[in-house]
């Protein structure tokens, strides 16, 4: 399927979080996919020591797997944001499955259809586009850290549910990110600290693209 990123910076795509069911992948921040086989622990819990901090800020695709639903049948049921020592977990939980989540720094998240820019607090936008989701209300409601200033969803449009993470980090530049996608949950987890490999390259200008 072709990624609709560019859709976001256009302002043509909206979006609304689903849930995920079976085996999904890891984006392991070097831009390698894994297979993820455990079920996922409940957000702001760890029975392992955290690992440590992403470094990669570039824009990436990760599968959901076989059991992904690409028709638009999961619903987005919640979303937990936990303070980590290293770095910030956002962890969204579906009711039905996502097939692929789409993620990249953007100038702005947009009004889908229109390119109006949607208020986000933080210096930095990660905009994640999931895929195969129901229509749903757009609102949000995930508590905040000094790292994430807020969590926002901008609609549904075609199954895909766009969600800007609005981010704050320590030093110049973007935070290292990484998405794992597992069962019926999609768990983005977010440096502390600007990356040291520096802004993205290659990524679109919502704000540009989308005037």
């Amino acid at each position: 399927m072709k990624p609709r990123l560019a859709l976001v910076a256009f302002g043509l795509a909206s979006a609304l979080l689903t849930s995920g069911c079976g085996q999904g992948t890891v984006e392991d921040g070097s831009g390698r996919s894994t297979p993820g086989g455990e079920a996922a622990p409940s957000a702001g819990k760890s029975s392992a020591p955290p690992s440590a901090a992403p470094v990669d800020v570039t824009p990436r695709t990760v599968e959901a797997g076989e059991q992904g639903d690409a028709g638009g049948a999961a619903k987005l049921s919640s979303v937990k944001v936990t303070r980590l020592p290293a770095y910030d977990r956002v962890r969204f939980t579906f009711d039905g499955g996502v097939s692929q989540v789409f993620a990249e720094y953007m100038d702005a998240l947009r009004e889908p259809g229109r390119g109006r820019t949607i208020d986000l607090k933080g210096e930095h936008k990660l905009v994640l586009v999931f895929v195969g989701v129901a229509r749903q209300d757009p609102a949000v409601r995930a508590d905040t850290t000094d790292t994430v200033r807020e969590v926002r969803a901008s609609g549904v449009f075609e199954g895909e549910m766009i969600v800007g993470l609005g981010l704050d980090s320590e030093g110049e530049g973007p935070a290292g990110y990484r998405v794992e996608v597992k069962g019926d949950f999609v768990t983005v987890e977010v440096a502390h600290r600007a990356s040291p490999s520096g802004s993205p390259s290659g990524s679109p200008s919502a704000s540009s693209s989308a005037g």
